[in-house]
């Protein structure tokens, strides 16, 4: 996944001497760039980046073909002659109609071959040759000083795009005014249910531009080696802007340094100035969620009581899902009053605001999302209790895949406060604990990064694997053992700079593991998705007179809508309202194993064990492969009391693979050895 990201970021930048048919074929008249480039493409080493690239895409080719640097080799006449100690750079200068560029490659020793096939100038122990190479082309002095000055300057990776962010969108600024002010005067809204008007839309990419016009430089860096994948983010602002003021670091003190979350996904932030970070956040993108009804203005005025530092983890292994946090706040006095007056209040209108979206996409009525639950005493401070259920990717126009219903997210929160903080944990118990924490926390000076994440990668895929969780095709893959991600965030001086690092084995672990769920075999007899139109199909004369048509609803397209309604019901308890949408969906595509099954869990649920068995078998006869439905059935029989025969079930699940069964069979064996 990232190792073909990075040889297509090399070969982006190094082909083009082959001739990118993206850059303008100058002459000898027609190229003058700008006086320095917009674009700088800085790459560190060429020779062992190529190296890593081959070694690193060897799960990826076949033994066959030929190392993906192999052509790119040939059209450098080797690396050994070019400099090491000096970086290849690549200027552009992003004009109207076509962008120009230009290369230098630093050498140690001349290459003749090299500069006659391609007619490079050498100057100063360096080549220079435009993209497209053409005769005659002439760079300006102050081009090539700008080239030169980036290729001594050095680089931390091992390839670089630097882009001079607020020159680049000045220059550009009546062409963006242009297509803003052509938006305006569309007369039709985009497709989707949730879509933003044309107006809204131009006024909010017309406050996007204005935002990164403050900023000086904008540079993406990926650096790799044989076991290790870091990419960095930095963004430098133009002094006394509102960026400029945003990327500097309170500093002060911190009083979670000594607090370490149990949970594999961590997450720390140090004091910054959060309220002003969300008024800019709200301003830029409020717009979008106010239309899908989330008041994202709401938290920036939460946002305004706290000190910016929280620390916290979640682990999405456990059921329910364990989530735990500490915020400061800036006022100790008024915590307990922040949390019943604002906070809480905030949290219920957030769930109602939720339950709303759902109920909009089903057309039913759903469960809250957001459930509050009793309160307690817990050290002499009152705890307060929520339940909070939502899709694990929340639905737009449907859910889930057919034969899948929506994973989703169920987990406890215990809420209180504790002098300036405000904590959150799964159960009271460990809020205890967090006051215990809170206690004995003491003031020390604030360290570096601003912000910092340890993100578990077996995470990453468990939430993958939940997603799958109802797809019963066959049994899920076992995890691998994967180490983490590291996520870094820091700002001084104007400067703000992010990156993450990843293992090598852990990014072919994941892609490995996510490309065996994506190539498991869809339901027979399922909804589907309709088959897309590629590109160069969408290009003949034939299928352009088409595509203005009114798109025509097949039955699988119809089918899978009742499906993907019934789905989101039934994960949300709506057993009712999702038998009504299956049995639709079982109309228009009746041999659907998928179908069946998911109505006889309904009517299991309803506690309607006869038909539940009944829909279970027609799923079974249909597709008798499926260990999933043994296990259904299982569930349903055991529900119904008839335990003999739910042990059957579960015991040919087992057999299939079914881990839940496994994991059921196991406790019994356990608990009837205990007795």
């Amino acid at each position: 996944m990232k190792q073909r990201m990075l040889g297509i970021s090399v070969w982006f930048c190094l082909l083009a001497l082959a001739g990118a048919p993206a850059l303008a074929a100058p002459t000898a008249n027609n190229l003058q760039p700008a006086a320095a480039p917009d674009l700088l493409i800085k790459i560190r080493h060429v020779d062992q980046l190529l190296d890593l690239v081959d070694d690193l895409s060897q799960d990826f080719v076949k033994p066959s073909t030929a190392k993906p640097s192999a052509m790119l080799r040939g059209m450098l006449q080797g690396t050994d002659w070019i400099d090491p100690g000096r970086l290849i750079v690549i200027g552009v200068d992003l004009q109207t109609p076509k962008p120009r560029a230009v290369v230098l490659i630093p050498y140690q020793r001349p290459n003749d071959n090299f500069k006659n096939a391609f007619r490079a100038v050498a100057s100063g122990q360096a080549y220079l040759l435009p993209l497209p190479p053409a005769p005659g082309a002439v760079v300006p002095p102050g081009f090539q000083t700008a080239l030169r000055r980036a290729s001594t300057a050095g680089a931390a990776n091992a390839l670089t795009f630097e882009v001079a962010a607020a020159r680049l969108l000045d220059k550009k600024s009546n062409q963006i005014r242009a297509m803003l002010d052509q938006k305006l005067k569309s007369p039709r809204l985009p497709a989707g249910e949730l879509a933003i008007p044309p107006a809204e839309t131009a006024a909010m990419l017309s406050q996007m531009v204005d935002t990164l016009k403050q900023l000086k430089t904008f540079s993406i860096g990926i650096d790799l080696d044989k076991t290790r994948l870091q990419v960095r983010f930095e963004a430098r602002a133009l002094p006394g802007t509102e960026l400029d003021r945003l990327f500097r670091k309170p500093g002060g003190t911190l009083l979670l340094n000594h607090y370490h979350p149990p949970q594999p996904m961590t997450f720390h932030s140090g004091n910054y100035d959060i309220a002003r970070m969300m008024r800019l956040f709200t301003r830029l993108f409020g717009r979008v969620y106010q239309r899908i009804g989330v008041d994202i203005a709401g938290f920036a005025k939460i946002a305004e009581h706290m000190t910016g530092e929280a620390a916290g983890g979640i682990s999405y292994t456990s059921d329910p899902v364990s989530f735990e946090m500490i915020s400061v706040l800036k006022d100790a006095r008024g915590a307990q009053k922040f949390l019943t007056s604002e906070y809480i209040p905030w949290m219920i209108a957030y769930g109602r605001q939720m339950t709303a979206i759902l109920e909009k996409q089903t057309g039913e009525k759903v469960p809250p999302v957001v459930t509050q639950t009793p309160a307690t005493k817990v050290d002499g401070h009152t705890v307060f209790g929520f339940r909070f259920k939502a899709p694990l990717t929340p639905p737009v126009n449907g859910a889930s895949r057919p034969g899948m219903s929506p994973a989703f997210i169920d987990y406890q929160v215990r809420i209180t406060t504790a002098g300036r903080m405000l904590l959150m944990a799964p159960d009271d118990q460990r809020i205890a604990q967090l006051i215990r924490i809170a206690g004995t926390s003491k003031p020390e000076p604030a360290q570096p990064p601003l912000m910092h994440a340890d993100f578990d990668t077996s995470q990453y895929l468990t939430l993958v694997s939940r997603q799958m969780t109802h797809s019963a095709d066959s049994p899920l893959p076992p995890l691998p053992k994967t180490g983490k991600m590291q996520f870094n965030m820091d700002v001084k001086t104007g400067t703000a700079v992010s990156s993450f690092a990843i293992a090598v084995n852990d990014i072919k672990n994941m892609t490995a593991y996510t490309q065996n769920l994506k190539h498991r075999k869809t339901f027979k007899g399922a909804p589907q998705h309709p088959p897309q139109t590629t590109a160069k199909q969408s290009a003949r004369p034939e299928r352009a007179a088409v595509k203005h048509k009114p798109r025509v609803q097949t039955p699988e397209m119809r089918a899978r809508k009742w499906f993907e309604k019934g789905a989101i019901c039934a994960a949300y308890g709506n057993h009712k309202g999702a038998l009504r949408y299956f049995n639709k969906a079982l109309a228009l595509s009746p041999k659907s194993s998928a179908l069946h099954f998911e109505r006889g869990i309904c009517y299991g649920e309803l506690g309607d064990f006869d038909r539940a068995v009944a829909a279970i078998d027609r799923a079974i006869a249909l597709r008798p492969d499926r260990a999933l439905y043994y296990y259904g059935r299982g569930r349903v029989y055991l529900l119904a009391g008839n335990r003999d025969r739910a042990l059957e079930d579960f015991k040919r699940a087992a057999s299939g693979g079914n881990p839940d069964a496994r994991a059921y069979l196991a406790q019994t064996a356990v608990a009837s050895a205990g007795k």
